[in-house]
Parts: C-alpha cells; structure tokens; sequence
C-alpha cells in the first residue's frame, strides 16, 4: 500500500476583472488552513508586519499552524491609503488515531540512526523554505491520487501505546504502483529516501505552499 500525504489546500479562484477592497478570496482562517486575499496588484501587504509575496494580480497566501490561536493582521497599502484585515483562527477539535503493531524503531528509534533523522530534518526545512515567484498555489489543486482516506490532518497520533507528534497530512492508500499526479504546477525541491517516510517528494507551488509526498513505493 501506499500512503500519501499531501501537505496543502485544493484552491479554486475565481478572480474579479478589478480590485477595489481588501478581502479574502478563498478559504478559511482556522487552525491548519490557509486563506488566498487580495488587494490592488501594486498594493504592498504585510502579516503581522512581515511583507507577503503577491502575484501580478495582487493575492496573497496566508496559512495557521495547526494549534494557532492568534490572529493574524493583514495590512495592505496603496496611494497612500492602507487597509487592514483581522483574521482570526476559528478552533478546531482533532481525531484522535490510534496505530499498534508498528515496528518499535518507527516508534522510537534506537540511538544509531538519531544522527540520519536530525539529517533528513534538514534536508526537509531546506527544501520547505522556498518562497519563489511562480503563482500556482493561487490556481485549483486536484487530488495526487484517489484511495482510500486512513488517515487526517491534525490528529493526535498514539503509536503502539505512546503519544507522539500530530499527524500533519492526509493518507492515502492505494494499490502499489498506482500513479502519483502533481495537484498543480510547481517546482521539485526535493526527492529524498527518509528514514521516518520512506521516498519522500516535497513540491513547491510558490509563495511558500509546497505539497510534500511521503511513504511511496519509488
């Protein structure tokens, strides 16, 4: 079986012909989502004072950590007016996900492959840490493949008894050799066999979103 995660949103904008407002123009602002706004395409916008990337149309990706709880202040200045946007992470409450009989070196690993993991890390946090220019994260997203879903985003993982780190995908499980599909354009930052996920592609859409595909058979 395969198990696949995939680390993003499914967008599907529809953009108006001109810009009049700051506003947001798909998703939801909820712990471990991620909103699309917009404002003039020569608007200068910030998050909390740090400056986003915009698109030649003026959006904008805006994401939550899985347990934020702060909001998030979008500013966003253009001939010398400036506009703000609070958006504020509605709560969420996770499943909960029980897995036993798993080997009990994924569970916790023995003292000689510590150094591999703290590797994989950053190779991981290196190829997450692209912010280019292309703009297909504000375009739709489809599906990586279709399967049976075993497993969702933000539970509390307890693996063989032991509580461990949330889970941060989706799973999908498919028959072996079934084809693995881009959501949406973007640009391989990495290909890596890792110790915890196996052959591992992480796919970077632009402006931070990436989409990251893990436990794969090649």
């Amino acid at each position: 079986m395969i198990r696949l995660f995939l680390l993003s949103i499914m967008l599907s904008v529809s953009l108006s012909q001109s810009v009049n407002a700051l506003e947001i123009i798909f998703g939801e602002a909820v712990q471990g989502g991620a909103v699309l706004v917009q404002d003039h395409p020569d608007a200068v916008m910030t998050a909390n004072d740090v400056p986003l990337m915009t698109t030649t149309d003026g959006i904008a990706i805006v994401g939550f950590h899985r347990d934020d709880i702060d909001p998030i202040i979008i500013t966003s200045t253009y001939d010398g007016s400036t506009k703000t946007l609070t958006l504020r992470p509605r709560l969420r409450e996770y499943q909960e996900q029980r897995i036993d009989g798993l080997p009990s070196k994924m569970v916790t690993p023995p003292d000689d492959v510590i150094a591999r993991i703290k590797s994989d890390r950053k190779i991981v946090k290196a190829a997450r840490n692209h912010a280019s220019a292309i703009d297909a994260f504000s375009q739709p997203f489809i599906w990586p493949t279709i399967g049976t879903i075993t497993g969702v985003y933000g539970s509390r993982r307890i693996l063989n008894g032991e509580p461990r780190a949330p889970h941060y995908g989706i799973d999908i499980a498919a028959a072996r050799g079934t084809n693995v599909v881009a959501p949406q354009g973007g640009i391989i930052r990495m290909v890596e066999d890792l110790y915890f996920t196996g052959w591992t592609i992480i796919l970077d859409h632009g402006h931070g979103l990436s989409s990251t595909f893990l436990h794969l058979d090649s």
